[in-house]
């Protein structure tokens, strides 16, 4: 097996890795607020997951994933479970559809009331 095979299927297999640990913890990036100090809950769970995965791999593999592999191993699994959730979300018409009922309801609402808002 060639080198860049063997770094592609530990990247994959980290992958796999990442996204059970990321579906067994509570913490989402979307929740998250922005932050630029890096200690943000996402932020902490991010530094552990990183720090277990490299023992992990030490321990059963007998080497530690370089930085790099461990950062696409990560994040190619919270692409992987954002995909997943934008996937089994409802489509745009869906959401326009009842955007358009809301409104059409509010103005209803309005002409009755003669224009006033609760």
């Amino acid at each position: 097996m060639n080198i860049e095979s063997r770094e592609c299927q530990t990247v994959q297999e980290l992958t796999l890795w990442f996204m059970d640990k990321l579906e067994q913890s509570n913490v989402r990036f979307e929740d998250e607020p922005m932050s630029h100090d890096g200690n943000t809950p996402y932020d902490v769970q991010f530094y552990k997951l990183q720090t277990e995965a490299a023992h992990h791999w030490q321990e059963r593999y007998g080497f530690v994933p370089t930085p790099g592999q461990l950062m696409k191993g990560f994040f190619s699994a919270e692409f992987e479970r954002s995909r997943r959730l934008r996937l089994a979300s409802r489509s745009w018409l869906e959401r326009l559809q009842d955007w358009y009922k809301a409104s059409v309801t509010s103005d209803r609402y309005r002409a009755r009331t003669g224009g006033c808002r609760a």
